[in-house]
């Protein structure tokens, strides 16, 4: 303390006086320059929430485009499945009529094959007993000879 004291009292008025002018420009300057970083530090603060608020709204427009392009993906996913779906109903179909139309082609085919057996069996058997009606003829004329 006593060092303080000494300091003191050497300074003179005009010492004093010059101290104090030299502490306010000192504060003056350094209160300038806080209000230049404070002011650089929200001019960069609007700039970076200018470039976030155009990005967000470029990821904004991005987003709604690919919802669009995948909300149309399934749209057009969703009319070729029911054109496939149709399709195959319809391809079910013909092979149903095509089946029917052979099954009953095959039934046909059978009734009249079994019919020509039929008749050739019929044809046989008379050829058959016109066969031992001569048979039975010959040996008559042959008993008789």
């Amino acid at each position: 303390m006593a060092a303080a004291k000494e300091i003191i009292e050497d300074l003179t008025l005009e010492d004093a006086a010059a101290q104090v002018r030299d502490l306010r420009r000192t504060v003056m300057e350094l209160r300038s320059e806080l209000e230049r970083a404070q002011a650089g530090s929200a001019a960069a603060v609007r700039n970076a929430e200018r470039e976030a608020d155009r990005d967000i709204g470029q990821l904004k427009a991005t987003i709604a485009s690919l919802r669009d392009a995948l909300e149309r993906a399934h749209a057009e996913k969703d009319a070729a499945l029911r054109a496939a779906d149709a399709a195959c109903a319809k391809e079910i179909e013909q092979l149903k009529v095509i089946a029917a139309t052979l099954r009953e082609q095959l039934e046909l085919a059978q009734f009249d094959k079994d019919n020509a057996l039929r008749a050739q069996h019929v044809e046989a058997q008379a050829e058959i007993a016109q066969l031992h009606e001569m048979i039975a003829a010959m040996r008559d004329g042959m008993e008789r000879h």
